[in-house]
C-alpha cells in the first residue's frame, strides 16, 4: 500500500468500542488475529502499536457515534472528524485556535458559511496536531500545513466534516467502511481496560485535498 491511505468508516458506542475496531482494522493489514494487536499510549496520548512489531502508522477520531481511522505504510497520519454541529459553537472562540490571516479570512465570508468554514479548519488543525505527535502541546494557532505535511478536507457523506494530514501527502486514499470481524464483540469488552504504557475511491494527487490550514 505504499503511497497510500486508507480510511475506515465506522459506528462505534463508545472509546472500548473505537480501540477494538482499531485494533481489528490494524489486524487486517499485520495478517494476525485482532487480540494479537497490542496497543500502547504515546508520549502525547494517542494510541500506538506496540507489538506484532511493524511500520504501520495509524491515526483514530470519533465524533458521537462516528468512527474514522487513517493507516498508512510507514508515513505519519493524523485524522479527525467532527460533526456538523459543533461548528455552531467556534464562532466565540475563534481566537483560541485561528492565526490572524486565517481569521481575517474567515471575516471575509457571509455569516452563514463561517460555522463550517471554522469546523473545516479546526479539523485541519486536529488532523496536523495528532500527525505531528504532539497533540494539545502545540499552540493551535500555530499549527499551519506546510510541507512536507499535506493534506486537508475529505469528501464525507451526511452530517460530519472529516480532514486527513499526511507526511509527504499521498497518491491513492481509498475509503471503506469497517465490517468488524466475529472477534470485535469480546475484544470490546476486553478493551475497556487501559491500554498499556460499500468501498469508495478518492484520488488526490498528492493530497492536496480542500487544504483549509
Amino acid at each position: 500500500m505504499s503511497g497510500r491511505v486508507d480510511l475506515w468508516w465506522a459506528e462505534v458506542r463508545d472509546a472500548a468500542d473505537r480501540r477494538a475496531l482499531l485494533r481489528d482494522v490494524v489486524s487486517r493489514y499485520l495478517r494476525c488475529h485482532p487480540e494479537e494487536v497490542v496497543l500502547r499510549r504515546g508520549a502525547s496520548g494517542r494510541p500506538e502499536l506496540d507489538r506484532p512489531g511493524s511500520r504501520l502508522r495509524f491515526s483514530s477520531s470519533s465524533s458521537g457515534p462516528i468512527a474514522l481511522f487513517a493507516v498508512t505504510d510507514g508515513a505519519a497520519v493524523g485524522v479527525d472528524v467532527e460533526r456538523t454541529a459543533h461548528g455552531a459553537l467556534l464562532p466565540e472562540t475563534e481566537h483560541l485556535f485561528l492565526s490572524a490571516a486565517e481569521r481575517r479570512r474567515v471575516a471575509e465570508l457571509a455569516p452563514a458559511s463561517r460555522p463550517v468554514e471554522l469546523l473545516r479548519l479546526w479539523t485541519v488543525k486536529e488532523a496536523l496536531a495528532k500527525a505531528l505527535g504532539t497533540g494539545l502541546a502545540t499552540d493551535p494557532t500555530e499549527l499551519e500545513l506546510r510541507p512536507p505535511w499535506r493534506g486537508g478536507v475529505v469528501p464525507t457523506a451526511g452530517d460530519v466534516v472529516a480532514a486527513l494530514v499526511v507526511h509527504g501527502g499521498w497518491a491513492e486514499c481509498l475509503q471503506r467502511r469497517v465490517q468488524p470481524t466475529a472477534a470485535v464483540a469480546s475484544i470490546s469488552t476486553s478493551s475497556r481496560e487501559p491500554m498499556s504504557s460499500a468501498r469508495t475511491h478518492a484520488r488526490t494527487g498528492r493530497g492536496s485535498g480542500n487544504q483549509r490550514a
